[in-house]
C-alpha cells in the first residue's frame, strides 16, 4: 500500500511537472517518448478490441453484457480498474459494474455452477478478497483460481492467461521470478501492476517485448526506462521488484503453502565442524587451525537441486543463487595479511523435498522438506591468550566462534548444536598409538569416542588434542540496550539519555527485543582443549636441573676446610642453574606469574645457594672446633704438671685480689664510714656455693664484723647468682656443643636429611597442585 501510494504520488509529480512545462513560455512541447521493444513477437488481442485503448477496451467490457465477456470482468476490472477506495459493502459491484455482470458471476454460484461451494459466493467474502487483490502474497479459492482459468480457457479475452500461469502466480506454492515464463510475467503484470508502481497497461509492454523471468530479475531503473516508464515509475517498481525478490532469499523458516512472506521461526543451522590439523600455536598472538565445516538447514522454499554451486552473486538465470545460505562471520580471527584463507570451496547444495518437486525423480528419498548444506575447508588464525602458570604440565583451551552477521538477527537465523555432537575431530597416529580402531578412545582423549577419527595430516609437535567442544549463544548486537556508564553519563550523554527514555518509556518493548531476539545474533564458540607433549622440557629442563642439584652433593665429600673448592663447584653449578632460568625468560612471553618450570628453577637456584651458605657454616665451625681440640691438648700437657698447677694458683688469685680491691673500693664509695679489713684471698673458700655466699653475707650485714670480707663475699655473689652470668654460661656451654655437632655431622645430615627434603618441597611446590 505505501508503494502504491508512493507511485501514485511519482505519477501526479510527473504530471504537475509536465502541465508546467508546457504552459511555460518560450518552452517547446515534449515529444512523447517511445518505448523501445525489445523483439515483434506480440500476443494476438481480440480483433474488435486490438485497436483500442485500454481504457476504452475496459470501458466496452463493462457496458457489454454477453456471458463470456461479463464473466471476463472478472479478471479485468479488480485488476485494472481497482483503487481501494470502494466503499465498504459495494466493493463487488461498483467494481464488476453491477447489473447483468455480476448477476453473471452470482449465477455460477448457484448448484451445478463453477463457484459453488466457493467462499467467494458470499458478498462480504468477494469484498475481502477484491480487497485483498492488491496484496501479492493473497491467494483466492480454489473454487475462484478455477472459475478465473476456466473463463480464460472458454473466452481468451488474453491470449496468456493459462492454467499453467495461473498456476505459477496464485496457486501455493510461487516459485521465485526467474523461472517464470513470459506468460506469467505478462500476467503478474495484469495482476500487479498497480501495487509494482506501473500504469494498468504495462503488461503491454512486457508481453511486447516477451521479456521472461530470468530478463526481468536482471532488471535496473534503466531497463524499466528503456521500456517508457518515467524515472519515478521506474524507480518504484525496481525497489518494489527488488523487495519481492529478497522475500526468496530472506533467512528464516517459511511455509510456501501459507504465505511465503510470513515468517513462522528462525531457519536453524546446524553446524558440523571437522577438526583436521591443529598447524600451530603462538602464544600471546594466535593459533592456526585447518577445519572443514558443514552448515546445514531446512527451506521448504528451494526447489531445484543444486551441487556444488559456487555462485556468491544473484545469477538472474541460476534459482541456486536466490536460495539464502548462511553468511559465516569470525570476529576472533585475524586480519590484514593473516585473513583466513578458503583452501576448498564445495559450494552449496540442495535436495529437493517431496512437498517441492516437480518429479518424482527429482525428490530426495526420505526427505517431506527441503534440504540445504554449505561445505568449505579453511585455514585461519584466531586470537589467542594462554595461561602458562602450569608450564610443562599445563592444559588449555583455545576458542574460535562464528557468527552469523548482524542482518541475519536471532528471530530470522540461528545455530542449533550440541556440545560434542557437532564437532569431529582428526587426531594423528602418534596420538592414538598404533593399535587405535575406529571408535575406540585415546588414552588422553576426553570427549566421545564418535568424534575422532585418524588423521592423514602430520602431527603437531608440540601439542596434544583432548577434547573438542560446541556453544550456542545469543549476543546482543544493539548498542542502545548494551551500554553501561556511570549517574553523570545517564544526565548528560545523549546515546545513554536516550535509551533511559526509551527503556523507562517502554520496557516491555525492550523485553520484547530481547526476547525476540530481534536485537540479538547467534554465534557458535569451538573450543579445543589442549595438552602440552612434556617429554621436551622434562628432559631438557626437570632432569638436567635435576642432575646439576644432585651433582651439587658432591661437595659434602670436600674437606670442610677446604671452602675455596667447595664454593667452586656449588658456584659454578648455581651458574649453570641461571643459564636456564636465562632460557627460559627468553622462549615465554612476558606474563603476571611464574610458570611451574619457573619455580623450578627459582628454587633449585635457592637450593644451590643454600649449599654454598652450608659449605660456609661447617667450614667455620670446622676451624672453631679445630682450635678447640688444639686447646683441650695443650691443657692435657699441663694437667698433671705441679708447676703449671702452681701457675695457675697464682694467676687465680691475682685475679681473684684485683676483684677484691675494686670491689671494696665501690664499697668504701657508697659507705664511706665503714672500714673493711683485708683478708688475704686464700681464706675464701672456692668451693662455697652461691647460697652459702648469700647466707654468709647476710650474717656478715648482721653482726658487721670484720671477720669476713663482705666485698669479696657481694662480687661472688653477683658473678655466680646473675641470670645474664647464667646464661652467659649456658650460652657458651651450647654454642660448643652446636658447633661441635655441626663440625662433625653437618655434612652428613644435610646429605641424607636436609637436603633431600629441600629438594621434595621444590618437587611439591613446583609441580604439585596450583
Amino acid at each position: 500500500r505505501e508503494r502504491l501510494e508512493f507511485a501514485s504520488m511519482m505519477r501526479t509529480a510527473g504530471a504537475a511537472l509536465l502541465c508546467v512545462c508546457l504552459m511555460g513560455d518560450g518552452i517547446a512541447t515534449p515529444q512523447p517518448r517511445t518505448r523501445k521493444l525489445r523483439n515483434d513477437r506480440f500476443f494476438p488481442k481480440p480483433a474488435e478490441l486490438s485497436n483500442l485503448k485500454h481504457s476504452e477496451r475496459r470501458r466496452r467490457l463493462l457496458a457489454n453484457t454477453s456471458a463470456c465477456d461479463c464473466v471476463n470482468i472478472g479478471w479485468i476490472a479488480p485488476f485494472e480498474g481497482f483503487s481501494g477506495t470502494l466503499p465498504a459493502g459495494e466493493v463487488a459491484s461498483l467494481t464488476f459494474g453491477g447489473g447483468d455482470c455480476l448477476a453473471g458471476l452470482q449465477g455460477d454460484c448457484q448448484p451445478g455452477g463453477q463457484l459453488e461451494g466457493a467462499p467467494e459466493c458470499d458478498p462480504a467474502t468477494l469484498d475481502a478478497t477484491l480487497l485483498q487483490l492488491f496484496n501479492v502474497r493473497f491467494w483466492p479459492s480454489s473454487h475462484f483460481i478455477s472459475w478465473l482459468i476456466s473463463t480464460a480457457d472458454q473466452c481468451q479475452p488474453y491470449q496468456f492467461i493459462t492454467a499453467e500461469t495461473a498456476a505459477l502466480i496464485l496457486i501455493p506454492p510461487v516459485l521465485p521470478p526467474m523461472v517464470w515464463p513470459p506468460p506469467a510475467v505478462g500476467l503478474l503484470m495484469l495482476m500487479y501492476s498497480s501495487v509494482l508502481g506501473l500504469p494498468n497497461t504495462a503488461y503491454h509492454d512486457f508481453l511486447g517485448n516477451w521479456i521472461s523471468g530470468p530478463q526481468w530479475a536482471s532488471f535496473g531503473e534503466a531497463d524499466y526506462m528503456d521500456l517508457g516508464f518515467s524515472k519515478g515509475e521506474s524507480y518504484a517498481t525496481n525497489m518494489a521488484f527488488r523487495e519481492y525478490l529478497a522475500e526468496f532469499s530472506s533467512p528464516g523458516d517459511f511455509d510456501p503453502f501459507v504465505d511465503a512472506s510470513n515468517r513462522q521461526g528462525p531457519a536453524l543451522v546446524y553446524p558440523q565442524l571437522i577438526l583436521e590439523r591443529l598447524v600451530d600455536v603462538q602464544a600471546p598472538n594466535y593459533f592456526e587451525i585447518e577445519y572443514f565445516i558443514n552448515l546445514a538447514w531446512e527451506d521448504r522454499r528451494i526447489f531445484t537441486k543444486c551441487s556444488s554451486a559456487l555462485n556468491t552473486e544473484i545469477d538472474p538465470a541460476d534459482p541456486c543463487s536466490f536460495y539464502w545460505q548462511p553468511r559465516v562471520l569470525l570476529p576472533t580471527a585475524l586480519g590484514n595479511d593473516d585473513e583466513p584463507l578458503l583452501v576448498q570451496d564445495l559450494g552449496l547444495t540442495t535436495h529437493v523435498g517431496a512437498e517441492m518437486a516437480s518429479s518424482p525423480e527429482q525428490v530426495f528419498p526420505g526427505h517431506e522438506r527441503s534440504i540445504a548444506y554449505k561445505q568449505y575447508r579453511q585455514r585461519a588464525k584466531f586470537l589467542v591468550v594462554l595461561d602458562y602458570n602450569g608450564l610443562p604440565f599445563d592444559r588449555h583451551t583455545l576458542n574460535f566462534t562464528m557468527r552469523l552477521p548482524p542482518t541475519d538477527t536471532a528471530d530470522k537465523a540461528c545455530f542449533a548444536a550440541g556440545e560434542r555432537n557437532s564437532t569431529v575431530v582428526e587426531l594423528p597416529g602418534l596420538q592414538l598409538g598404533s593399535h587405535w580402531q575406529e571408535g575406540e578412545m585415546p588414552a588422553i582423549w576426553k570427549g566421545l569416542p564418535h568424534q575422532v577419527r585418524r588423521s592423514l595430516q602430520p602431527a603437531n609437535q608440540m601439542w596434544d588434542i583432548v577434547d573438542l567442544t560446541s556453544d550456542v549463544q545469543r549476543v546482543n548486537i544493539d548498542p542502545l540496550l548494551s551500554l553501561q556508564s556511570s549517574e553523570w553519563s545517564y544526565a548528560n550523554n545523549p546515546a545513554l539519555v536516550f535509551r533511559e527514555t526509551v527503556v523507562s518509556g517502554s520496557p516491555e518493548r525492550v523485553e520484547q527485543l530481547i526476547s525476540d531476539g530481534g536485537n540479538m545474533v547467534c554465534e557458535v564458540t569451538f573450543s579445543i582443549t589442549i595438552e602440552r607433549r612434556n617429554l621436551y622440557h622434562i628432559f631438557n629442563y626437570i632432569v638436567m636441573q635435576l642432575v646439576l642439584v644432585v651433582l651439587s652433593w658432591c661437595t659434602f665429600s670436600v674437606d670442610p676446610a677446604s671452602l675455596d673448592a667447595r664454593l667452586g663447584i656449588s658456584l659454578t653449578l648455581l651458574l649453570a642453574i641461571n643459564v636456564f632460568q636465562i632460557v627460559l625468560v627468553d622462549k615465554m612471553p612476558e606474563t603476571g606469574s611464574l610458570s611451574r618450570l619457573q619455580w623450578f628453577t627459582i628454587l633449585n637456584t635457592l637450593v644451590l645457594g643454600l649449599m654454598s651458605i652450608e659449605s660456609i657454616i661447617v667450614c667455620s665451625c670446622w676451624k672453631t672446633h679445630t682450635v678447640q681440640l688444639e686447646l683441650d691438648l695443650r691443657l692435657k700437657k699441663f694437667m698433671n704438671n705441679q708447676e703449671a698447677n702452681a701457675a695457675i694458683r697464682r694467676l687465680q688469685r691475682a685475679v681473684r685480689s684485683s676483684r677484691m680491691r675494686r670491689a671494696r673500693e665501690r664499697l668504701e664509695a657508697l659507705q664511706p664510714h665503714r672500714k673493711l679489713e683485708p683478708i688475704a684471698p686464700t681464706s675464701v673458700q672456692l668451693s662455697i656455693g652461691p647460697g652459702e655466699v648469700v647466707e654468709q653475707v647476710v650474717q656478715a650485714r648482721r653482726s658487721a664484723g670484720p671477720q669476713v670480707d663482705v666485698a669479696y663475699l657481694e662480687l661472688f655473689m653477683l658473678e655466680s647468682s646473675s641470670w645474664r652470668y647464667r646464661a652467659k654460661k649456658r650460652w657458651e656451654r651450647r654454642r660448643k656443643r652446636v658447633v661441635t655437632g655441626v663440625a662433625i655431622h653437618g655434612d652428613f645430615v644435610c646429605m641424607c636429611i636436609v637436603f633431600p627434603v629441600l629438594v621434595a618441597i621444590v618437587f611439591a611446590i613446583s609441580f604439585g597442585p596450583l
